[in-house]
């Protein structure tokens, strides 16, 4: 177990060194990195680098379906400062709202917090929407599957 837990660890700095001296879309930020992203690469990132999926939208919004996996903490607010208190700071933090604003403006205060490596859903859940991904209700219901043929990310992502 232990040396699971080590190659794990390993793994994961080796892709982040390689990530930060990588020509990767990002924004740095300090020593923490916001990286933008379209959702074929937000979705595969979801798939690959296992971390944390927070949908930022209100309680309103949440109604129209989330992104499989997604914890739910309205931005701003308390709720998800809270939230954000239990995550590990080296571990991917995915964020998604409706457009994309509200994850920009977490996303620079996880940086701020000490978080290395933030990623945002560009376009936000509208643009997930748009382009026919899948959506889920806050049971994990499938409320529209992804378009035929193409992969999703696994029922156990979320922490």
């Amino acid at each position: 177990m232990r040396i699971i837990v080590l190659n794990r660890i390993s793994l994961y700095l080796l892709l982040n060194f390689l990530m930060i001296f990588s020509n990767l879309s990002a924004q740095d930020v300090g020593k923490g990195r916001i990286e933008r992203l379209d959702n074929k690469a937000f979705e595969t990132k979801l798939i690959h680098e296992r971390g944390v999926l927070v949908d930022l939208r209100s309680e309103a919004e949440i109604k129209d379906g989330i992104i499989k996996g997604a914890r739910h903490a309205e931005w701003p607010g308390s709720e998800f400062e809270k939230m954000a208190e239990r995550f590990y700071k080296m571990e991917p933090v995915f964020l998604y709202c409706a457009g994309g604003y509200r994850s920009q403006e977490a996303a620079e205060w996880l940086i701020k917090k000490g978080f290395l490596n933030v990623k945002i859903l560009e376009n936000g859940f509208d643009g997930w929407n748009q382009e026919g991904y899948a959506i889920h209700d806050q049971q994990g219901k499938v409320i529209r599957a992804k378009k035929e043929g193409e992969k999703t990310h696994p029922a156990s992502y979320a922490k």
